[in-house]
């Protein structure tokens, strides 16, 4: 197989139910020199036999079987094999505009870019919208004069960056930095992939375009009780740390960005507390051992501190004069009200 500009890595597990459509969505591309590799991850449906049927559609196509290792592994085994010169991460339930890759690729060509990324578009089995119609005037925004830990919170600020999704990456600075997804990580990997990639890369582009769809289920990690969340970040940030220190990453700044990334994962810590099974006093006493955790203490007080609008204010307000019962009230009434989106959406 020759050569291609980019490499599509799909990781497959009983995907069987969306797979046509997303496969559908490879085939419909106005951009031609690429690769798909589709990772079948130990499928235990006929995901195998969908991914055989597309054999003569896709011109350089590739489908890698494996023991079931889990989405991390089937990533890196996608990279390790990838031929094209960037890479791009696809879920077997999500669905690509049919100008996705032309439109990252044409970017990352006209600046020699190392990474870009563009808007995606959440969407239900039931109310499933793409709006395949695109501006023939195109625009790039250049990210990369915020490089590093800069360009990383500007695409956390635009939700776009806890995703390994909707992005290309140059698959050169992914080898020779060795970033490669945590497969002992449960919940957050591709957000620590993201950060890595953007501390060792010089050129960033941001497309504002809505090209990458990701499907919404119940199913989601989102969605999911994920026990041990906190020490599983912990354990994150630290090895993030020995990777900026090894490639000279300013640490002041650098230091300033894990506390900032801290304090957005403080609702996610609380929503661990109250999933987990037991009574509600039960979930209160959790919830005070999180709120007195210092570094969380610390990455409030931070955050308070910051300028500009924070919808999290009154929470960070609370977690930091440890107002127990308001924190713990807050966090039962979010969780309850992501549940009641959630059946809303399910139901129309």
């Amino acid at each position: 197989m020759n050569d291609v500009k980019i490499s599509i890595i799909m990781p497959v597990y009983n995907a069987a139910k969306y797979l046509r459509e997303t496969l559908d969505s490879v085939v419909n591309q106005t951009f031609s020199d690429f690769e798909l590799i589709a990772v079948n991850d130990g499928s235990t449906d006929n995901s195998g036999d969908i991914l055989e049927e597309y054999n003569n559609r896709i011109e350089n196509y590739r489908i890698i079987n494996q023991e079931n290792s889990g989405v991390s592994i089937s990533r890196n085994n996608g990279i390790h094999f990838a031929l094209g010169k960037y890479v791009s991460f696809l879920d077997a339930d999500d669905i690509l505009d049919k100008h996705y890759l032309e439109l990252l690729y044409s970017a990352a060509q006209q600046h020699d870019a190392d990474i870009v990324f563009c808007q995606y578009y959440p969407f239900y089995d039931r109310n499933l919208c793409i709006d395949q119609t695109i501006s023939d005037h195109q625009y790039f925004e250049n990210v990369g004069d915020l490089y590093g830990d800069r360009a990383f919170e500007y695409a956390m600020k635009l939700g776009l960056g806890t995703s390994g999704c909707n992005k290309l990456y140059r698959k050169e600075i992914l080898k020779n930095s060795q970033i490669y997804f945590d497969a002992k990580s449960t919940y957050g990997e591709d957000m620590f992939f993201n950060w890595k990639a953007f501390l060792v890369s010089n050129n960033i582009f941001y497309i504002p375009q809505k090209l990458y769809g990701y499907r919404q289920n119940e199913s989601s990690a989102t969605s999911k009780y994920h026990p041990h969340l906190y020490e599983s970040y912990m354990r994150e940030y630290d090895a993030l740390r020995l990777f900026a220190e090894k490639n000279n990453v300013d640490m002041e700044q650098f230091d300033k960005s894990v506390e900032l990334n801290l304090s957005k994962r403080i609702n996610s810590f609380l929503r661990m507390d109250i999933r987990e099974r037991g009574t509600l006093y039960h979930k209160y006493k959790n919830v005070k051992k999180t709120v007195n955790k210092e570094n969380l203490q610390q990455a409030a007080k931070a955050c308070l501190s910051a300028p500009g609008e924070n919808s999290n204010r009154s929470l960070y307000r609370w977690f930091v004069s440890r107002q127990y019962v308001k924190v713990y009230c807050h966090a039962m009434y979010s969780e309850a009200r992501l549940r009641l989106a959630k059946y809303i959406k399910n139901k129309h």
